[in-house]
C-alpha cells in the first residue's frame, strides 16, 4: 500500500529515526556533488517548510520539501513554491514513488501556499526526469544571494507555471539562497 503525506516541517518529521534516514539519503544520493553543494550557502529545512513524504507498506520511501517565498520575475514580485531534496531510497527508485511526491508537491505548491509559480534548482543530469513531468527549462539567469553577493545559479532551473503571464521572463531573482 502506498501512502503520500504532506504537513509543515514541525508536524512532518515526526520520528528521530525518519530524520535519520533523509539525512542518509542525502549522503548517498548526493554524495559524487558534495564539493559542488558545499561551496553554496542554502535555505535550510525550517519552520517554513512543507514536508512531503511517500510510504509503501508503512515504510518511508520516499521525501521532497516545499518552501514558499517572494522572489522577482523580472520587475514583477511574485510567490514562489521552491522544490527541493526529492529524495528515494536506491532500493525504491525507478517505481514511481518520486513521481508521487513530485505531484504531491505541486499540489502543495499551487492549491496550499497558493504560489504563482513552482520552482526548482537542480543539477542539468536530472531535468529531464521533471522535463518528462511537465516541468520547463528555465533559460534566463536565475540569481540567488550568498554571503559573497549575488550570484547566477550554475546549474538548471526550472519551473512549472500557474499562467502563461510569467512564462519567458528575461530574469530571475531568488531573493535569497538557493534551496
Amino acid at each position: 500500500m502506498i501512502r503520500v503525506e504532506s504537513a509543515s516541517r514541525e508536524h512532518a518529521l515526526s520520528t528521530e529515526g525518519e530524520r535519520e534516514i533523509i539525512e542518509t539519503w542525502s549522503r548517498e544520493l548526493f554524495a559524487q556533488d558534495r564539493d559542488i553543494l558545499d561551496k553554496l550557502e542554502w535555505h535550510h529545512v525550517g519552520p517554513d517548510t512543507m514536508c512531503i513524504k511517500v510510504y509503501c507498506d508503512n515504510r518511508l520511501v520516499s521525501f521532497a520539501a516545499v518552501i514558499s517565498r517572494k522572489i522577482r520575475f523580472d520587475d514583477r514580485e511574485v510567490t514562489m513554491g521552491g522544490f527541493k531534496s526529492l529524495m528515494t531510497s536506491q532500493q525504491h527508485q525507478g517505481n514511481g514513488f518520486a513521481s508521487r511526491a513530485l505531484r504531491e508537491a505541486e499540489r502543495v505548491i499551487f492549491e496550499d501556499l497558493t504560489a504563482d509559480v513552482g520552482l526548482l534548482l537542480c543539477f542539468d543530469r536530472l531535468s529531464e526526469f521533471y522535463e518528462h513531468r511537465g516541468w520547463e527549462r528555465l533559460r534566463c539567469p536565475v540569481v540567488v544571494t550568498q554571503t559573497r553577493g549575488e550570484i547566477v545559479w550554475p546549474f538548471a532551473a526550472m519551473a512549472l507555471f500557474q499562467s502563461d503571464a510569467l512564462r519567458n521572463p528575461q530574469k530571475i531573482h531568488l531573493c535569497g539562497p538557493p534551496f
